[in-house]
């Protein structure tokens, strides 16, 4: 698709204005200088100036051991780290796309530190489980 934008006159170069032709309930392109008047081809994409395309991303996070430094994180201290088996980690949510609709998981990563003081930084997610009413 090949958006127009701006149109001039062909006969003295002014700006032409959008204007509706009543009779035949059509979009035309009309100068306002010397009544020069152009058919809009195909009002479905000839009348766009600007189109904005959104599209879906996904946003992947990657945790790094030093969000275990993070004092605004949320800290869960009942999980059990799959790497060091330390107890305490930072937490934040996720959401995810799946083929049965939108899920919420939970993305840990480990505040333990081994014997040299070294982070563990071990992430892992855990699905939310939904609580019927």
């Amino acid at each position: 698709m090949s958006i127009t934008g701006v149109r001039f006159c062909d006969d003295c170069s002014n700006l032409l204005s959008p204007v509706e032709d009543v009779i035949n309930k059509r979009l035309q392109y009309k100068c306002k200088n010397c009544d020069f008047i152009e058919a809009v081809k195909d009002p479905e994409t000839e009348n766009c100036i600007y189109m904005n395309v959104l599209t879906l991303s996904t946003n992947i996070i990657r945790p790094d051991k030093e969000w275990a430094l993070d004092p605004t994180l949320s800290r869960a201290k009942d999980v059990n780290c799959p790497k060091c088996h330390h107890n305490v980690a930072v937490f934040f949510q996720k959401t995810a796309k799946t083929g049965k609709g939108v899920s919420m998981k939970l993305r840990f990563v480990c505040c333990g530190r081994d014997s040299s003081g070294e982070l563990c930084g071990q992430s892992w997610d855990q699905e939310v489980e939904k609580k019927d009413e």
